[in-house]
């Protein structure tokens, strides 16, 4: 716990699956670094998780510059997401990743990247309205 509020970070794991057809389909696990052993949750749940974390703290801070956008922020502080350079191609191929998702909020890592996805992330941040910095 942070100053009194529960934090959880998950990782976004990548699995391949064999389809029935010879194919393969990818699907992201989001997996828990603070209880390894847990259940990974689907890329829904997250989303429905950082829905709920951003429609509570948008009531708790109405007044405040910036609206919704800080609201976001704020809340999703409590649920933290780290994504590889897999991952994130996966989720925005999937739609899951993009201006106004509630997964994007919740970012606070992302590793592996080729510069083409690092571009793409900064430009997702600043449309929208954050400044953004990106190292390595």
């Amino acid at each position: 716990e942070k100053g009194g509020m529960h934090w959880e970070q998950l990782l976004a794991d990548v699995e391949i699956q064999s389809t029935s057809g010879g194919g393969e389909t990818s699907q992201v696990m989001w997996r828990s670094l603070r209880n390894p052993a847990s259940a990974p949750w689907t890329t829904q749940e997250v989303e429905e998780a950082m829905r709920s974390r951003v429609a509570c703290a948008a009531e708790e801070v109405k007044g405040l510059r910036g609206g919704p956008r800080v609201a976001a922020l704020m809340q999703a502080q409590s649920l933290e997401l780290a994504a590889t350079g897999k991952a994130f191609a996966v989720l925005r191929k999937g739609g899951h990743l993009g201006v106004g998702s509630p997964l994007l909020f919740g970012l606070r890592c992302l590793a592996r990247m080729s510069p083409a996805q690092k571009i793409e992330a900064v430009e997702l941040y600043r449309a929208e309205g954050l400044v953004v910095g990106m190292c390595g």
